[in-house]
């Protein structure tokens, strides 16, 4: 079949400062599309010259949004071990916590760490 390649426009920071912000107000996808084709569509309408900033995605929002949940939640490279932190920091709203696997000087012995959990929002 061949190799195919595809050519991704590289965003400017203010579009990726755009993108965050609104990540970070909460809204969604959709939403932060809408607002960005509503730009494009005034660009077009205006005298303004056209750039690659008008090539935003939906991928591109959803990378972007995965990294700030990471940044957010994440607070240890390894998962299980983060898992154990996050517990430790929000037992109020756990109900039920089992982990089954030894901690040893920040590490876990073996490669799987089995362990349940329960929680409780309003």
């Amino acid at each position: 079949m061949g190799n195919i390649y595809v050519f991704v426009a590289h965003l400017s920071q203010v579009i990726k400062d755009f993108e965050m912000d609104q990540l970070k107000l909460g809204f969604i996808v959709f939403q932060i599309m809408a607002k960005h084709r509503q730009h494009v569509k005034n660009i077009i309408l205006g005298t303004c010259e056209l750039n690659r900033d008008m090539l935003l995605t939906k991928q591109h929002v959803r990378v972007l949004f995965g990294k700030l949940v990471q940044e957010i939640y994440q607070l240890h490279k390894n998962n299980a071990k983060s898992v154990c932190m996050w517990v430790r920091q929000n037992i109020n709203s756990m109900f039920h916590y089992q982990e089954i696997g030894v901690e040893v000087d920040g590490g876990f012995i073996g490669q799987i760490m089995s362990f349940t959990k329960g929680i409780q929002i309003p």
